[in-house]
């Protein structure tokens, strides 16, 4: 005959009654501490993602100050050429300079006059922008009628520029009062330098290990494809702030 066989000491414990309120308590501490870890990290994870939370905004008011300041300054041009259609070189000139007075990330402004461009600030850098014609450039005819066409703010970019660098570009549209209604006289352009822009946001300095990428090219949000920073920072679980735009983000 086959020897008896002996129970595991753990269910003599379960058959012996007298252990299961030692049991149940040393389950209930169990649970207990399991629960207060996930607690913990829980709260842990939302502490971080608070701090990361109040960082990440205060890069987006310095973003939105900056870009929407630079849109204000253009704006004041775009009414000056609005009231002086026939304005010269020399009159653009010393309004831009102005204009540009202070802190701002706009490199130059060039306006276009029935879509050709004819006056530019500052010259130099950029004089061989006289003359370009969008109508007859293929690179930028789309994006011109594009802003003829919505009558507002149109912003692209980051691109690369051809004096080097990258940078937005801010494209207005231009209106003037006529006896017939309001006529399109053109296009006012700045373009808005990116590590300029990157610099007074902050997002170039120590960030005490948070990473930050933006997302949003020409302005579409989140349609739009990412443009700075770790592709992995979305592929996360991120803290994400939309940056609001004059128009877009």
């Amino acid at each position: 005959m086959d020897a008896p066989r002996t129970l595991p000491s753990w269910l003599l414990a379960l058959k012996n009654r007298a252990y299961l309120p030692t049991i149940l308590a040393l389950v209930v501490v169990c649970v207990a501490v399991l629960y207060a870890e996930q607690q913990n990290r829980t709260i842990h994870q939302q502490s971080m993602r608070a701090q990361v939370q109040q960082a990440a905004g205060l890069i987006k008011s310095r973003l939105e100050a900056q870009l929407n300041g630079d849109y204000q300054r253009m704006r004041g041009l775009a009414a000056m050429l609005a009231t002086e259609p026939k304005m010269s070189q020399e009159r653009f000139a010393q309004i831009a300079s102005h204009v540009l007075e202070g802190k701002t990330a706009i490199r130059h402004f060039a306006a276009a006059p029935d879509l050709v461009v004819s006056l530019v600030h500052p010259m130099e850098g950029n004089a061989r922008a006289i003359g370009l014609d969008y109508n007859k450039n293929d690179e930028q005819r789309a994006a011109a009628y594009r802003v003829r066409v919505s009558g507002d703010m149109v912003l692209a970019g980051p691109v690369n520029l051809v004096q080097g660098g990258t940078g937005f570009i801010y494209r207005l549209p231009i209106f003037t009062d006529a006896p017939e209604g309001r006529a399109f006289w053109g296009i006012l352009s700045a373009v808005t330098e990116t590590n300029t822009l990157y610099t007074a946001a902050g997002l170039l300095e120590d960030s005490d290990g948070i990473e930050y990428a933006l997302n949003g090219q020409d302005g579409t949000g989140t349609a739009g494809g990412q443009f700075f920073g770790d592709s992995a920072v979305f592929a996360g679980d991120p803290v994400l702030l939309d940056i609001n735009l004059p128009v877009g983000s």
